[in-house]
């Protein structure tokens, strides 16, 4: 179950001379979802949607399509604008840190993240100061529906090619991962480790 955060809005439709709606919709940062919750006639309206409209509101639910969500909770948020990301929140397009065994849900989007583990580490400091060596760490995306992808990214100053993928229909991205490894701790433990990723989708 994915949260999604935005204005819940209305809308009334017409079909020729007869009346047809109303169709409830979640205004998110990234676009708009129509909403789906309890089973009703066309024409009737959802009493407990229509008490949150023009209301900031967080919702727990699942995208039955790409386009509309399934509600399971809501709750109204103090906040007078949609909302969007910070940086760490977990959102799309927002750097994300991330903890060697931590699993993040992303904002707004049926997938979460996992670092499972750095699996290799040779970063160290070249003879004239600069960054050298590469480190290898182990992600999982896990989507409401479907098997979870399981995939390597590098960080290597010279090879920055390898700390990019596609997944999923993601694109991901690792920028950084501390420690950094130093003379007084050139193997830093496994559980110390924090990533810097982004996570973008594919257009």
């Amino acid at each position: 179950m994915a949260k999604f955060r935005g204005l819940l809005y209305v809308k009334h439709g017409r079909l020729g001379s007869r009346s047809e709606g109303p169709d409830y919709y979640l205004q998110t940062w990234r676009g708009d979802y129509l909403l789906r919750d309890s089973e009703r006639l066309l024409w009737q309206p959802d009493y407990r949607l229509e008490f949150f409209n023009r209301r900031i509101v967080e919702i727990d639910g699942s995208l039955v399509d790409p386009a509309t969500i399934r509600v399971a909770q809501l709750h109204e948020l103090p906040a007078t604008t949609v909302p969007r990301p910070e940086e760490g929140e977990g959102g799309l397009g927002v750097p994300l840190v991330i903890r060697a065994g931590q699993r993040l849900q992303i904002r707004d989007e049926p997938v979460a993240v996992q670092f499972e583990a750095v699996v290799a580490e040779s970063r160290h400091v070249g003879p004239h100061g600069e960054p050298a060596g590469r480190c290898t760490v182990r992600l999982q995306l896990m989507p409401e529906v479907g098997e979870a992808a399981t995939f390597d990214l590098i960080v290597d100053a010279d090879a920055p090619e390898l700390a990019a993928t596609e997944v999923l229909g993601y694109h991901v991205t690792l920028h950084d991962v501390a420690p950094h490894p130093s003379r007084d701790e050139p193997q830093p433990h496994a559980g110390r480790y924090v990533a810097t990723i982004m996570i973008d989708r594919l257009e």
